[in-house]
């Protein structure tokens, strides 16, 4: 019998509901986002308690349209699967450590030890939060058979600093006020851009501080409460991302494990790879500019390669460019979103097959691709 296939869905990739009502009120949903009741969304200052009364949010079931398509192609070959819906408003590493209780179920369900992993998106930030609670060499070599990450912001995305700046992007494509929101969001911090030269001053020559909340975009009289939000996520944000800007370092890993490991990151979109930073501005202090200058299709459209490929050296990195007709197809004509649905992909169901099956997976293999230093254009 085949090993299970636990899928790790991205950030808005699980509906969220209200289960103090008696119609588990959904609360998040990534295809009808627009409810009266969105401020129920809303976090404490710890990260994990909602703030509205008489509200208790969450998981529900995941999103269809990402997801269904990769669930029965696994299902058709034979695999059983299991899907990992969470609260993806939380930081990873809280979502980590329940993945971890998770894993143990499956374990004793079918009376085995390893287990396959797929993770989209911010999944790869769970799965890294997950791989924080094991101890090393050990228990690490005894859960895992294979591992594979799709379109994954290892070191993060500037799409997540639209998203909190300005309340519009491809992440969430929301309401205005869903910025005020999504700042009371632990996750929306942890997929800040942390890779070389992801933002800058460009009128300066003072390096940019992620960590450092006088660093970024805010009006002259900001009130103590926004204040101490921000500054209190920040801090949170250097914790969890210790190891060289990762949640896990994966490069440290045996070879042995490694080798049981496959990127698969989305190319052909344009896609924000810097983030400028005006300080002299008299708008407001630290005024951020998202340029199309600073665009490039090396990029999923929401994850840019710089982000995806960081472990190259280290696993096999597969990058597939993307279609139109593909796309608007693997979108269910709905959207042409690479990012999202790229999942849906046929090419990427066929990589996630073939690595998962063949025991020696190579990217020498002959698949009428080109080669670019250690990455596999498909």
């Amino acid at each position: 019998m085949k090993k299970p296939i636990i899928i790790i869905p991205g950030i808005q990739g699980t509906k969220l509901s209200n289960i103090n009502k008696n119609d588990f009120d959904t609360i998040w949903s990534g295809i009808h986002k627009y409810f009266d009741n969105l401020y129920d969304l809303t976090l404490e200052l710890d990260g994990e308690t909602d703030k509205t009364k008489e509200v208790i949010i969450e998981r529900q079931d995941v999103e269809d349209i990402a997801y269904s398509e990769i669930i029965n192609f696994l299902k058709h070959k034979g695999y059983p699967i299991y899907i990992f819906g969470y609260d993806w408003r939380k930081s990873n590493i809280i979502s980590g450590k329940k993945l971890y209780e998770f894993v143990r179920i499956i374990q004793k369900k079918h009376n085995i030890s390893k287990i396959n992993f797929i993770t989209h998106s911010m999944g790869c930030l769970v799965f890294s939060g997950f791989f924080k609670q094991l101890s090393p060499k050990t228990e690490m070599q005894n859960i895992i058979e294979k591992v594979i990450f799709t379109v994954p912001p290892f070191q993060g995305s500037v799409e997540a600093m639209f998203n909190i700046i300005i309340g519009k992007s491809k992440l969430f494509n929301s309401s205005d006020d869903f910025r005020k929101i999504a700042r009371t969001f632990p996750s929306i911090f942890e997929l800040c851009p942390v890779y070389n030269d992801a933002i800058s001053f460009n009128d300066s020559t003072t390096e940019f501080d992620l960590y450092n909340f006088e660093h970024w975009q805010q009006k002259n009289n900001l009130d103590d409460d926004t204040k101490e939000q921000f500054e209190t996520r920040l801090n949170e944000l250097k914790k969890v991302r210790c190891d060289n800007n990762l949640i896990f370092d994966f490069s440290k890993l045996s070879v042995e494990l490694r080798k049981n490991m496959l990127v698969i990151a989305g190319i052909g979109d344009e896609t924000q790879k810097q983030l400028k930073v005006n300080s002299k501005s008299k708008i407001v202090k630290n005024q951020f500019i998202f340029s199309k200058e600073d665009e490039d299709d090396n990029g999923d459209g929401t994850v840019h390669l710089k982000s995806a490929e960081v472990f190259k050296d280290y696993i096999k990195t597969v990058t597939v460019k993307s279609r139109w007709i593909e796309k608007r197809l693997d979108g269910r004509i709905i959207t042409a979103n690479w990012h999202s649905f790229f999942l849906n992909n046929g090419r990427v169901q066929n990589i996630i097959k073939r690595f998962l099956e063949i025991e020696t997976f190579s990217l020498d293999t002959d698949w009428h691709t080109s080669v670019e230093g250690n990455t596999k254009i498909i």
